[in-house]
């Protein structure tokens, strides 16, 4: 079962950034993102669709999670917050 990570990590996501390092551009495979400070090491893509992908990583506590990364513009940043919120909820 994959842990669910906290409110204020899944609100922190929108600012997350990847890190350097090589990586597979097929599974994402190697890179790393840092979220709240936190670093992720990705395992494989789960998933993507028009705007997002999911990811399943490990993270420094060694725990599996997903993680789903929004690509989105800056103009749009509001209204993709509002509509993902309830996927949290």
């Amino acid at each position: 079962s994959i842990p669910t990570p906290s409110r204020a990590d899944i609100s922190g996501a929108a600012h997350a950034r990847p890190d350097g390092g090589s990586s597979s551009k097929k599974s994402g495979k190697g890179r790393r993102f840092t979220i709240k400070g936190r670093q992720y090491a990705v395992l494989q893509l789960i998933g993507k669709g028009g705007s997002s992908e999911v990811y399943r990583v490990m993270g420094a506590d060694f725990q599996i999670y997903a993680l789903k990364i929004i690509n989105m513009q800056p103009s749009d940043f509001r209204q993709h917050v509002a509509n993902y919120r309830t996927e949290i909820n």
